[in-house]
């Protein structure tokens, strides 16, 4: 799946739209049903840094079109358990502000605390600003998934 048509499905069917969420991606996978793409997942590196967690992954944008008949449940266990064949440690995503992520707590994420609460479009100094977005300034539930154990040896 290229770039470019992740962009064009996720200004179509996602609330904050393609945004910067393919910066660092590693992996876009995408649904098909009866031919035509019907979710789109991207996964990036991880946006923050982790101190106390062995994050690989960052669940950046998942969007679904109004025409998918099957769950976004079903296709987010499905690229879990088709990204731990490549990726070891935890993979972390967000919930939007004003839902609960229960798409991704019924794909057997672990709710873990939530963000910072920290604006978006803080920057360090001399770097410019961006622009607020639906989520700045609120504090966001925190969802971990399982990949493989990190090799330690």
């Amino acid at each position: 799946m290229s770039k470019e048509f992740a962009k064009e499905f996720l200004n179509s069917n996602h609330p904050l739209r393609a945004g910067g969420s393919l910066k660092g991606t590693l992996e876009i996978l995408c649904a098909f049903e009866n031919g035509f793409p019907v979710m789109v997942a991207i996964f990036t590196a991880p946006r923050s840094r982790w101190k106390n967690y062995h994050v690989s992954l960052e669940l950046t944008r998942l969007a679904w079109s109004p025409l998918a008949a099957h769950s976004a449940t079903t296709f987010l266990r499905k690229c879990v358990r088709r990204l731990r064949q490549q990726y070891d440690g935890l993979l972390v995503t967000y919930a939007l502000p004003g839902t609960e992520g229960i798409v991704y707590q019924r794909a057997g994420f672990i709710r873990d605390g939530s963000s910072s609460g920290a604006l978006w479009s803080r920057r360090g100094p001399g770097e410019r600003a961006t622009p607020n977005t639906i989520g700045t300034g609120k504090k966001l539930p925190r969802f971990f998934a399982k990949l493989r154990q990190p090799n330690t040896a």
